[in-house]
């Protein structure tokens, strides 16, 4: 195919083999660095207008009605060099019974001094399906201060799934708010996996509004903070319509000294047919399981990565 295998493109590519993600570059739909956008690929059924600004770019992404992608769209926002303020805005707009998977990757090259925001509106028409999955790779020699901002907004039988990881290397001072409005039988279902190491603030809130009859929400998330760090979840429910249903799935492990970990659900009925609940935890790695891999020759150090990673698997 006619890449420009730009250099930043096979960095981007190498980042996201280190985060287990096994794209090549003839997957990628879009890359992007900061502003300059270093590929696009159309694909048929879908519409896409990018324009840069001096920030970063705003993007706007129309899937027509019944179109369905049986192949995930991969699309990268990379800032290996810029450094500073960097600014993304996205809007993507799915037709009525359209299906799709996307995969977008926020890549974060080394050395990097930089405060960023994603913010991004989804717009599920009728009975569509969106998978999307928010992958992250930040260096760690990196300096990060980054705010991710999801709105989705569900018509009647639609279904949206989002996973946000940021696992690997450092994930810096980190918010993240997902806002979801479901209509009637829609069903959202947001999951974040993060983990925060020495000097890392991890912020996660999650909003979910049953405004339609038998809506469906789940919001999960795990989150490991270990040496150093501070972690956060605020999950809140609104049950408004009838026969709405919503749980909140919050588990957290703490490892090491100086870890602040807080826990925050809130809900809010206002039909007696609604009904929401809440799981929450915060506890220790399990020391047999720890115990069990430093008998097969792991070091504590690598032990406890590897529990780690298999929780945030």
């Amino acid at each position: 195919m006619n890449v420009n295998l730009d250099g930043r493109i096979l960095q981007g590519v190498d980042f996201l083999h280190k985060v287990g993600v096994n794209f090549k570059a003839e997957d990628l739909a879009f890359f992007v660095d900061k502003n300059e956008i270093l590929y696009k690929k159309p694909i048929e059924g879908i519409k896409s207008e990018v324009v840069p600004t001096e920030l970063g770019i705003k993007m706007k992404t129309v899937i027509e009605p019944g179109v369905k992608i049986d192949y995930p769209i991969a699309l990268c926002f990379g800032n290996f060099n810029y450094g500073d303020r960097h600014v993304n805005e996205q809007e993507l707009i799915v037709g009525e019974g359209a299906q799709v998977k996307i995969y977008t990757f926020a890549l974060i090259g080394p050395g990097q001094s930089l405060n960023r925001k994603d913010l991004v509106t989804v717009r599920l028409g009728k009975k569509a399906k969106v998978e999307l999955y928010d992958i992250h790779y930040h260096d760690i020699t990196s300096d990060i201060n980054f705010y991710a901002e999801l709105n989705a907004y569900l018509e009647e039988g639609a279904y949206f799934y989002n996973l946000l990881k940021v696992t690997d290397q450092k994930s810096g001072k980190f918010k993240t708010k997902f806002y979801g409005e479901l209509g009637p039988k829609a069903v959202a279902i947001v999951e974040a996996k993060m983990k925060a190491t020495a000097g890392d603030d991890v912020v996660v809130e999650d909003i979910m509004r049953l405004v339609g009859e038998g809506s469906r929400g789940l919001s999960k998330s795990r989150i490991i903070a270990l040496d150093g760090a501070k972690a956060e979840f605020k999950g809140e429910a609104y049950g408004e319509a009838p026969n709405s249903r919503c749980h909140i799935d919050c588990a957290e492990v703490v490892k090491g000294e100086n870890v602040v970990l807080k826990n925050i659900p809130i809900l809010v009925s206002t039909n007696d047919t609604a009904k929401l609940t809440h799981e929450a935890s915060i506890g220790k790695i399990d020391r047999k399981q720890l115990e069990t891999l430093m008998a097969k020759g792991l070091t504590e150090e690598e032990a406890t990565d590897v529990v780690v990673q298999g929780m945030l698997r």
